[in-house]
């Protein structure tokens, strides 16, 4: 039962609530024990039209397939939730994940291109990532969430599919 409560029905990744709790828990051991980790905001890009030119049973798949794109052994190691809709997120605290997160987010941004194939429109899903690192203008859960936001809203400004760190003006 606790299990139930804590995953999306559809996809079985953990859910906003024990997405909040596991992330709030990682941030005060990060704090602790002066390591590093950051967060990706994961948001499809034109799921809309799969839904309305296929049907929710298609964008259904599709939500699936970025589930299980989550899951893969490069990823290993991270946090992955479904905070609803069309966007998932991603919390990374393993180092080896972190030497490259730019590079680990590019694999993965390619990777999400080549699900749900393309539509009967020629419309493929792809995803925009965005990205931030715990630094010392992160108060709590909600700035790291807020900067990793401005960084995906930047990538979507830039070009759909492709992914943004944020850049802090702390340094």
């Amino acid at each position: 039962m606790r299990h139930s409560a804590r995953r999306d029905d559809l996809t079985g990744l953990a859910n906003r609530a024990y997405f909040n709790e596991m992330l709030d828990e990682a941030l005060a051991t990060a704090r602790r024990q002066d390591t590093r980790l950051a967060l990706a905001l994961i948001d499809l890009d034109h799921f809309k039209t799969i839904n309305d030119t296929q049907g929710h049973l298609a964008g259904d798949a599709v939500l699936r397939q970025v589930a299980t794109c989550l899951g893969v052994d490069y990823l290993s190691g991270t946090f992955a939730a479904r905070l609803g809709g069309d966007e998932f997120v991603l919390l990374i605290t393993r180092d080896t994940a972190l030497q490259d997160l730019t590079g680990l987010l590019d694999r993965l941004a390619r990777d999400l291109r080549r699900l749900g194939g393309t539509g009967e429109d020629g419309m493929t899903v792809s995803a925009t990532i965005g990205a931030a690192w715990l630094d010392r203008e992160v108060r709590d859960r909600s700035d790291l969430l807020h900067h990793a936001d401005i960084a995906l809203y930047e990538a979507k400004r830039a070009r759909r599919g492709t992914v943004s760190v944020y850049r802090s003006s702390a340094g």
